[in-house]
């Protein structure tokens, strides 16, 4: 087993990082902007010659970022910017390996339910102020204040003392405390495996107390100090205009993991650019979200002698929701409806082979994925058991599709012919994702089209299984799933909690809650310039951009 996994140390997108590249005088800035949306360029000239003397990469993004307050994050493109300028406690590896950032190492007590944590006494602040306990816990205390603007507080309620929604009880009750000036315990709930701690709190970074402390916490979300943010990552802010690129540079502090880039440059560039802009070597990196590099571009990438092409499998993957509350689709149905999809057909013609079959709801990769006899493709049986059910051949079912993801959008049409061929009509309807997960909350639909990102927690699936929750697009009307996975958050062990995974992949295999389709591999392609990039760990947002090296 992996390492951490034999260990008591325990753990929920995708984004990644650039290469390095000549920087087109004409759309590089390096001023330092006071007002971000009237940021001004230097002179040209200057900028080129700085960037002759400096490793820069540029990376692309396909939509701006929100916001630099790190506490409202809305997706991706705010995340890679937020563990760049700020501070992690540790990253969490594709292997279940705990990374080291803030914190360097990880002491729990015997009844598994405190942390104690080590911090790295190396770290500073931008501004050359030690990063101390006391920042650390100040940012703990303060995330879970509902006074403060925060956008996924919820994910604080592992810790002792909040309530379900990741707020504090009373003033002081958040179960974080300092120990000395580098070390602090987390109290939490139940026990449970660092890793799956760390990986709960990933969106979670340290702010400095001294430069903030003074700022009500109603008033902190729009405060200017986010116009030109100071943070203890391995990058400093230096500027950005508005919607089109924000320009970072090395943070020499960041001393126990230095990096070779000097001025990370981040720009917005439409998905259907980023190929050729690879090509050209206006970027050296996409970094991930709706920029995710299709399977169809993975031949002209290569052909080019620069870039280096790389398709890695991750955990994240597509899954078609059936709605429980239907009668008419019982278990038999749902398990036809499973042996009915040709799911390899859809990763060989849309996927060009870059992807995974799923049976599971974890790829096979994974390490809490379970070996059963698991049912495959076999159209034949599943026309079988439609016949034999007595169903309604009449019966037409709605499968809602989100518009935006093109393989999905493709299968449906392969999906919707299998299931003819067994005797069940399906109407595809296509609608944007707000209006598709309403419809799924609401029930009014049979069938749909989505994707979860998985991680190497397994707790992370588990929402989809919370029957009643916003995330539940398969309507459930029972919580024997979701009650396996709170079992499971009872151990920390690896070895006492796969049993209890592998009764939940039988119940799974054997009821079909909804149907697992594929794992889309993620296709990263760098400038060569870069090397000793991990990109299967890019899947875990975990890019250890201090391990890069970049060619003069």
């Amino acid at each position: 087993m992996k390492k951490l996994i034999r260990c008591l140390a325990l753990l929920t997108m995708v984004a990644m990082l650039a290469g390095c590249a000549p920087v087109d005088p004409s759309s590089s800035s390096s001023t330092t902007a006071t007002d971000p949306a009237t940021t001004t360029t230097t002179d040209p000239a200057a900028s080129s010659a700085s960037a002759d003397q400096e490793k820069v990469v540029v990376g692309a993004i396909t939509s701006p970022w929100t916001n630099l307050y790190p506490y409202e994050i809305s997706g991706t493109y705010d995340e890679i910017l937020n563990i760049m300028i700020y501070d992690r406690l540790m990253d969490v590896s594709m292997d279940g390996e705990l990374v080291p950032r803030e914190v360097t190492e990880v002491k729990v007590s015997e009844d598994g339910k405190t942390l104690t944590l080590s911090l790295n006494q190396e770290a500073h602040w931008h501004d050359g102020e030690p990063v101390t306990a006391d920042d650390v816990v100040w940012s703990f205390q303060i995330s879970c204040n509902p006074e403060l603007s925060v956008s996924r507080r919820y994910l604080m309620n592992i810790l002792d003392g909040t309530d379900e929604n990741g707020a504090q009880l009373s003033e002081g009750s958040v179960g974080v405390s300092k120990v000395d000036d580098y070390t602090i315990q987390l109290v939490l709930k139940t026990p449970m495996d660092p890793v799956t701690v760390f990986n709960t709190l990933k969106q979670f970074v340290v702010l400095p107390e001294h430069l903030l402390s003074d700022i009500p916490l109603a008033e902190m979300h729009t405060n200017d100090f986010w116009r030109s943010p100071i943070g203890s990552g391995p990058f400093k802010y230096d500027s950005e205009i508005t919607g089109e690129r924000i320009e970072l540079v090395k943070h020499d502090g960041y001393e126990y993991k230095t990096t070779e880039i000097d001025r990370l440059i981040i720009r917005v560039v439409p998905a259907a650019n980023i190929v050729s802009g690879l090509i050209s070597g206006e970027i050296d990196l996409n970094m991930g979200g709706s920029g995710r590099i299709q399977p169809v571009d993975v031949a002209t990438l290569e052909a080019d002698e620069k870039l280096v092409v790389e398709s890695v499998p991750c955990f994240d993957f597509q899954y078609m929701a059936i709605n429980d509350a239907r009668d008419y689709l019982t278990d038999d149905i749902k398990h036809a409806m499973n042996m009915a999809i040709n799911k390899q057909l859809i990763v060989d013609q849309l996927l060009y082979g870059h992807g995974t079959v799923m049976k599971s709801v974890w790829p096979e990769s994974h390490p809490y994925y379970a070996e059963l006899d698991w049912a495959g493709y076999d159209p034949e049986a599943a026309k079988q058991i439609v016949e034999e059910s007595g169903w309604d051949t009449s019966r037409e079912l709605l499968m809602m599709v989100p518009t935006g993801n093109t393989v999905r959008e493709q299968s449906a049409t392969i999906i919707q012919q299998n299931l003819a061929d067994i005797g069940i009509k399906v109407r595809i309807q296509t609608a944007d994702f707000a209006t598709v997960m309403s419809t799924c909350f609401e029930g009014n639909m049979d069938l749909a089209l989505l994707g979860s990102a998985g991680t190497v927690e397994p707790h992370e699936v588990s929402t989809q299984f919370a029957a009643g929750t916003t995330t539940c697009f398969s309507n459930l009307q029972t919580s024997e799933y979701y009650d396996l996975f709170l079992e499971a958050l009872k151990y920390t062990r690896y070895e006492d909690r796969y049993p209890i995974y592998q009764q939940f992949q039988e119940l799974f295999n054997e009821r079909t809650p909804y149907v697992t389709l594929y794992s889309p591999n993620m296709i990263q392609a760098y400038n060569s310039r870069l090397s000793n990039l991990d990109t299967r760990d890019f899947c875990q947002t975990n890019y250890a951009i201090w391990n890069w090296k970049v060619a003069d």
